[in-house]
């Protein structure tokens, strides 16, 4: 069954199954229907002249080539633009988790030739988990949800929990 959102926000995704960008509809933006595609969501939330531009992005895991290409699309697209990004990139890094893996390094090669601060949460973000007739049990987790974003943004926050019933709860 499709659920309706709540009347308090609006989803912004160029297609049904692409990813979303969920903001309250006191915020106004419009989603940039030529920067998005399924796995890269954009957003321009605008105050006057200034623009802010948000990104949800999303890499499958083992997928290099797809990867490298969603980095050229942020180097294009984005990094002209005050930006800020997120998403399930499937990056491992030691600077932010225990071990590294070929999107994380390619990753981090990436933030260290920009001018971006990067994002990550101080917890895991991902838990494989497996139902047994005793419970629920974790069989691993990792870091592999980042953020990153323009020089002229001052964010701050609290990683704190939401969608419970997801595997990435941070």
């Amino acid at each position: 069954p499709r659920i309706k959102p709540a009347s308090n926000i609006t989803i912004f995704r160029k297609t049904p199954d692409s990813r979303a960008i969920i903001l309250s509809y006191k915020i106004d933006a419009v989603l940039e229907e030529e920067l998005s595609s399924k796995d890269f969501t954009v957003v321009r939330l605008q105050n006057g002249e200034e623009a802010v531009h948000l990104a949800s992005l999303y890499s499958p895991p083992c997928d290099l080539p797809y990867f490298n290409t969603m980095i050229d699309r942020v180097e294009r697209h984005l990094t002209q633009r005050t930006f800020f990004a997120a998403g399930d990139l499937n990056a491992r890094h030691r600077s932010w988790d225990v071990k590294s893996n070929p999107h994380g390094d390619a990753f981090r090669n990436f933030v260290d030739g920009q001018d971006f601060i990067l994002w990550t949460s101080p917890t895991s973000t991902f838990l494989r988990t497996m139902n047994t007739e005793a419970g629920q049990i974790t069989l691993g987790q990792s870091n592999i949800d980042v953020a990153f974003f323009s020089p002229d943004i001052i964010a701050e926050s609290r990683f704190d929990t939401y969608l419970a019933n997801s595997d990435h709860s941070q």
